[in-house]
């Protein structure tokens, strides 16, 4: 989340003065990252207490990891303190030092720009290492401090590079290696003996044919001779006693017919005798002592079956030896490694080694079978892993969750935490519609079970067990249940149908909470009813029909609670326009629809009626597209939908609105799709709908987002001082959001700033609403080792002098009484002696999505 760590500029003579106290907030929607993501749209959504029920058309949800996430092999749970990339994670690699350099498809890491390529520190967050790629990342290899880089691209670390380059990892600079250009692109690398071999999908290496696999020098880049040539593409190199192991989706290697997976002689680059003859694409393959294991598409390989796209096979025969993971019928294994007697594999399975895993699992090496390490990888796979030695693996891929929870199409979390609760009805099929009502869930969608129970299209779920109640109005075949409501001690019930709840009733019904029973109250709107809003004696309806009753009203209307009968308040939208949405917040009737008319009146997509008079408002937003859905609190009305603008700003789906102007707030969370469910609980706005970004960064269906202004660090105080030797810098936070820790940068001249020294956040999981204090010292013969120049010789010089004199033995800045306005203020400048020599302080807050927030700089003047 972008945000401005705000200070003060301060000089200080000796006497000090202050000079300078200037400020600006900046706005920040932050997206809470307790909150659960699920595999599909969330339509609907209702809290309980501290528990929020969701449906839609997911099978799943899990902790917001996706992407790419350390993961303990001892527990099985994501490192929460990664950053988190946008985008697929197609190749990874230890930094050795408890870090990682990760490739692939991304854009951003964490909320910070990162094209392709990135670097993340052993913490957890994003290293300041930003090569730049113009293209996709496939395939990375270390070796000694030489980072080699494969994929498909034209440019990195701002040089001309075809499809291949290196980086010294001490420097972080892009080598001088510049190696012939491949025509193709580059999915795989291996280095051994002075030579970088390479395969992929290409044809010429420079001017010379080479077929998908070649090897160059590793000092000049030049081709080698080696020319073994695939007839299709090259997945994986595998160096092992001078013998180089190759899959892919070929029939010829090395001249020789090889289906699949092959051996070449590194010295002549021929196909030795090792042909296991894979019938599918081979993937991915590591080894372990005589055995080579690999992964893939296939499904017989070594002269055996072996489902699932995963074997172990004899480095001397090429057989497949007896070990047999039990892979699912037409799983995919994507990545492979080997450590500590176990064999890491990723990929696209749901079971594996005899055991239900979710596409990430540990394999004994002897037996083949699954041991209890079970992280559950949801929402996509795992192409890629790598370990650290220090027990963590990394994962990365498409997948948005690590810790993944299977429920069909409605769920239940909570809503402090965000962990999904055991409650799991498991509908047949989608859950459009969610009501609460008396420890009872209402479910509207196009299920025939839920619950453990028949229900067609409607049922009551009891809030402990999920199970389905007696609750069971049973409407006509193939009925569309558009809008519950719960009022009244009733269940209002608005959809297509022509039966319900036992008897006759045309698209609106009430029915008895515990039976389903509907009343007699018969409205008999002509088509399907979408939208319900219940105020007071009144139900306000709108949808698809053209009449209520015997009365003429097209697409929305009122209805009187006790008779059944249309009121006389009858708006009316325009032809072909429909209403989606009706909420009542104090005396105000809030609808959201398609239309450009309504009541006769120039409206677009969104108005407003005073309840009391029926009048249509003066409020108008003016939406682009359609509005799907309204939320509230006690001074917003928040609105989701399709637009891309309303309320006179550029607003992508979701907006808040002021209740009396109707103009778009500065509260701007940057989804990327629509927005169909929003409920409001206080100062936070929980979405539900198709997108999957949030303020840049992912977030997959599902989001709780604070709906105020929020800084992620406010300050209490500041000082710095020097005194004995040593820089001395403490401040209290008023409160931390999503906050990781603090740098503190020195610098001679006010602009060039270093790094000093770094303080850990206090705040439990970056968040906290009660002040904390911090502390901070070093020496200044250490901060000398920076380069400033004179500067910290010049602020020494008075500390050696006789004390007894009273000279200078310490300087201190101080900032205190920090207070947040909505916007910046004049600065205002007292008269100061600048002649003397300068010390600039700063500190630099950093979240947890990477973002640095640098104060104003903190200026101390000496004579």
């Amino acid at each position: 989340m972008k945000s401005l760590f705000t200070m003060l500029s301060i000089s200080r003579l000796l006497p000090f003065i202050l000079s300078v106290l200037c400020f600006q907030l900046c706005i920040a929607q932050m997206a809470h990252e307790n909150i659960p993501v699920t595999n599909g749209r969330v339509s609907s959504l209702v809290r309980d207490g501290n528990t929020i029920y969701i449906g839609g058309n997911f099978t799943g949800l899990g902790p917001n990891v996706p992407k790419g996430s350390s993961i303990s092999t001892t527990t099985g749970l994501p490192n929460l303190n990664y950053v988190k990339p946008n985008d697929y994670v197609n190749t990874v690699v230890s930094d050795g030092a408890g870090g990682w350099y990760i490739g692939g498809e991304f854009t951003q890491v964490g909320a910070v720009a990162r094209n392709y390529i990135a670097k993340i520190n052993a913490d957890g967050s994003l290293n300041s290492w930003n090569p730049g790629a113009d293209g996709y990342i496939n395939t990375l290899a270390l070796s000694g401090n030489t980072l080699y880089v494969g994929g498909n691209f034209s440019n990195i670390g701002g040089q001309p590079r075809n499809s291949l380059a290196s980086f010294n990892t001490t420097t972080g600079a892009l080598n001088s290696w510049n190696p012939d250009a491949p025509n193709g692109d580059i999915t795989t690398i291996a280095i051994d003996g002075g030579k970088v071999y390479i395969g992929g999908n290409f044809s010429m290496i420079g001017s010379e044919f080479r077929y998908n696999i070649a090897a160059l020098d590793a000092s000049t880049g030049s081709v080698t001779t080696w020319a073994p040539d695939a007839d299709g593409g090259v997945t994986k190199i595998l160096i092992n006693g001078g013998v180089a192991y190759v899959g892919g989706s070929f029939t010829l290697l090395g001249g020789q017919a090889r289906n699949n997976i092959g051996a070449i002689s590194t010295t002549t680059g021929f196909a030795t005798s090792w042909d296991p003859d894979a019938d599918e694409l081979v993937i991915t393959m590591a080894i372990s002592g005589t055995t080579l294991y690999v992964g893939g598409e296939f499904t017989t390989i070594g002269g055996a079956s072996r489902d699932g796209g995963i074997a172990a096979l004899s480095l001397s025969t090429g057989n497949a030896t007896s070990w047999n993971a039990l892979g699912p019928t037409g799983g995919i294994v994507e990545s492979l490694v080997v450590s500590g007697g176990l064999l890491y594999t990723g990929g696209y399975f749901g079971f594996i080694g005899g055991q239900p895993r979710l596409n990430l699992v540990a394999l004994d090496l002897t037996t083949g079978l699954a041991n209890s390490w079970d992280p559950s990888i949801g929402g996509g796979g795992v192409i890629c892993l790598a370990t650290d030695g220090s027990g963590n693996i990394y994962a990365g891929g498409d997948f948005i969750s690590v810790g993944w929870s299977k429920r069909k199409f409605i769920a239940a979390f909570n809503a402090t935490t965000g962990q999904v609760t055991s409650w799991a009805p498991e509908a047949s099929n989608i859950v459009e519609e969610l009501a609460f009502f008396n420890n009872t869930v209402y479910a509207g969608g196009n299920f025939s079970s839920i619950g453990g129970q028949s229900r067609n299209r409607i049922a009551g779920l009891n809030t402990t067990n999920g199970n389905a109640t007696t609750f069971n109005p049973n409407p006509s075949a193939f009925a569309h249940i558009g809008d519950i409501v719960a009022a009244n001690n009733l269940i209002y019930v608005g959809g297509n149908f022509t039966s319900i709840g036992g008897q006759s009733k045309n698209n609106l019904a009430a029915l008895d909470p515990t039976t389903g029973n509907a009343t007699t109250w018969n409205p008999n709107p002509s088509s399907q009813v979408d939208a319900i809003a219940i105020k007071d004696n009144t139900a306000y309806i709108g949808g698809y029909f053209t009449s209520i009753g015997s009365d003429s009203r097209y697409h929305i209307g009122a209805v009187d609670l006790n008779t059944g009968l249309a009121t006389s308040w009858n708006p009316g939208v325009g032809t072909n326009e429909n209403i989606y949405c009706l909420d009542v917040n104090g005396n105000t009737l809030y609808i959201g629809g398609h239309f450009n008319t309504i009541n006769s009146q120039t409206r677009n997509n969104i108005a407003a009626f005073d309840v009391t008079t029926g009048m249509l408002t003066a409020w108008d937003p003016n939406a682009s597209n359609s509005v799907y859905t309204f939320g509230f609190n006690s001074s917003m009305v928040y609105a989701g939908g399709q637009f891309l603008t309303i309320g006179g700003q550029t607003r992508n789906y979701i907006a808040a609105l002021d209740p009396t102007s109707g103009n778009a707030t500065s509260w701007n969370p940057l989804l990327n799709d629509i927005v169909e469910a929003l409920g409001v609980d206080n100062h936070i706005v929980y979405a539900g709908g198709n997108f999957k970004i949030v303020n840049g960064a992912a977030r997959n269906h599902l989001a709780a987002i604070d709906d105020n202004i929020v800084v992620p660090v406010t300050m209490k105080d500041f000082t710095a001082s020097i005194s004995n030797g040593q820089l001395f810098v403490s401040w209290t936070t008023n409160t931390e959001n999503n906050n990781s820790y603090f740098d503190i940068e020195i610098s001679a001249d006010g602009k060039n700033f270093k790094k000093a020294g770094t303080v850990l956040s206090k705040a439990p999981a970056g968040y906290s609403s009660s002040p904390l204090k911090y502390t901070c010292s070093m020496p200044l013969n250490k901060i000398l080792l920076l380069g400033l120049g004179g500067m910290f010789t010049l602020l020494l010089l008075p500390m050696f002098k006789n004390k007894s004199r009273k000279y200078i033995v310490g300087a201190t800045v101080i900032f205190s009484g920090l207070f947040i306005f909505n916007s910046g203020c004049k600065k205002m400048d007292l008269s100061a002696d600048d002649t003397g020599k300068k010390l600039f302080v700063r500190i630099v807050q950093v979240d947890k999505d990477g973002i640095r927030s640098a104060s104003k700089v903190v200026m101390i003047n000496y004579k």
